[in-house]
Formats: structure tokens, C-alpha cells, sequence
């Protein structure tokens, strides 16, 4: 998908609601589904850009529930 380079920087930037919303809009899909491209996506970033992600997993993801 050629939006990644955008969502990417959301979800980076830890906008999280922002980067589902960019997913929504750029696959024409339900919340559900677009969550589930976010937490692949992060996981991705994590694993190929760590050091883009300076907080844990654990602090990335408080207070966000889906």
C-alpha cells in the first residue's frame, strides 16, 4: 500500500486513532480490520525500525483499547 510511508509516521509519532483512520481511508475497511493492520504494523516498525520507537510496547499501547 503506497499510504505506509504516512501511517508509518503516525504510528511512530504514537498517533495511534490517526494511523487506524489513514488505514480505514486507504483500504476501505471496518475498524476491526484496521486494527489489526495497525498492531502489524507496529510489530513490523518494531522489529525493522527500533530505534524510531523509543517507548515499550507496554507504554505504546497504555490507555489505547480496541
Amino acid at each position: 500500500m503506497e499510504d505506509w510511508d504516512e501511517i508509518d509516521r503516525l504510528i511512530i509519532e504514537g498517533r495511534r486513532i490517526q494511523a487506524v483512520q489513514a488505514i480505514r481511508a486507504a483500504r476501505e475497511c471496518i475498524i476491526p480490520d484496521a486494527l489489526d493492520m495497525l498492531a502489524g504494523r507496529y510489530a513490523l516498525l518494531r522489529a525493522t525500525r527500533p530505534d524510531d520507537l523509543t517507548q515499550s510496547d507496554e507504554d505504546y499501547w497504555a490507555g489505547f483499547y480496541s
